[in-house]
């Protein structure tokens, strides 16, 4: 039964060549001091957030969010 399997899978599925990545680049410390924003910036696109849109990958509703916006806008912030 496993090579069934293994027989279908390898006729549907191709090895990508990797040989041609650039190499990974390690970023340590690395800090954005460019950019700046507020407290208001942050409440503002919370305050955008439409309701009726699903939650995301973390499960929160956008409902949600924009309820409890104005006790996360700080944190967010930082």
């Amino acid at each position: 039964m496993d090579t069934v399997f293994s027989n279908y899978f390898t006729s549907v599925f191709t090895e990508e060549d990797t040989s041609h990545f650039p190499p990974s680049v390690e970023y340590t410390n690395v800090k954005c001091t460019d950019v700046n924003f507020t407290v208001a910036d942050v409440n503002d696109k919370l305050a955008k957030l439409r309701p009726d849109k699903a939650a995301g990958l973390d499960n929160l509703l956008m409902r949600f969010l924009l309820e409890i916006k104005d006790f996360i806008n700080y944190p967010l912030l930082l």
